[in-house]
């Protein structure tokens, strides 16, 4: 087996381009790198090779993020969430070591464009604050959707939204979460024998492309219009959707 899970020098390249797309957004809106990279990678790798080296990447990130932002972190919203997102992940990774990756891709386009709908058209703000003991349920979802896909961040993004957070407390939180999920689900996949060293290399190949895009997007986000740029991403988003749910 190769050490590149991407086959070539030309898909590692572009598979850093797809990468650094995806930290520039998680360093200017606080989240949704997975979700982006993902995207874009499925397009053209199969999904096995993806999730773990994504998640694998995104430590990195959560890392590097989690430390320029631990001072926000608002703790108590962790109470409920943090421990229902640790039996999402378990039972996802087993779902994922368990079916043929091919019949689930479909399905990540669905929650894809779910996710974008509901991200550009429903008003967080005019929606009733949620309890916290609803970062349970979400929490749940979550480190499911998370450990199948590599993409858990939706159902924490609605329910941070509605815990009314503002922007910086909310990328800090929203970090340290990444940072106990790919903590938990690297050393799971680690035991299901869905990470090995070509993918661990290959992420450590994606390192600096997830720092540039980290660097580029924490720029980003002290001087774009975030709303304007969250409405961009979503945009490629949906697309990148409805590709996975119907190729063409």
């Amino acid at each position: 087996m190769s050490w590149n899970l991407f086959a070539t020098w030309e898909g590692l390249g572009l598979a850093a381009l797809a990468v650094a797309a995806a930290y520039v957004v998680r360093g200017a809106l606080g989240f949704a790198s997975n979700l982006v990279a993902v995207a874009l990678l499925v397009l053209w790798q199969p999904l096995a090779a993806v999730v773990p080296v994504i998640i694998l990447a995104d430590l990195c990130g959560s890392i590097i993020l989690g430390a320029y932002d631990f001072r926000e972190v608002r703790w108590p919203e962790l109470a409920y969430l943090a421990p229902a997102l640790l039996v999402g992940i378990g039972l996802g990774a087993r779902l994922l070591s368990a079916v043929p990756t091919a019949h689930l891709v479909p399905w990540l386009g669905l929650l894809v464009v779910v996710y974008t709908v509901w991200a550009a058209f429903v008003h967080t703000d005019r929606l009733p604050s949620l309890p916290s003991w609803m970062g349970a349920p979400l929490g749940l979802l979550a480190g499911f959707l998370g450990s199948v896909y590599g993409t858990g961040g939706p159902p924490i993004v609605a329910y941070f939204h509605l815990r009314r957070l503002e922007k910086r407390a909310f990328r800090a939180t929203f970090q340290f979460i990444g940072l106990i999920f790919s903590s938990v689900t690297s050393a799971l996949y680690v035991h299901l024998g869905l990470i090995h060293l070509a993918s661990a290399l290959t992420a450590l190949s994606l390192v600096p492309a997830v720092a540039a895009g980290l660097w580029l997007g924490n720029r980003l986000h002290f001087r774009l219009n975030l709303r304007s740029f969250e409405y961009a991403t979503l945009a490629l988003l949906g697309v990148l959707g409805l590709k996975m749910m119907w190729p063409w």
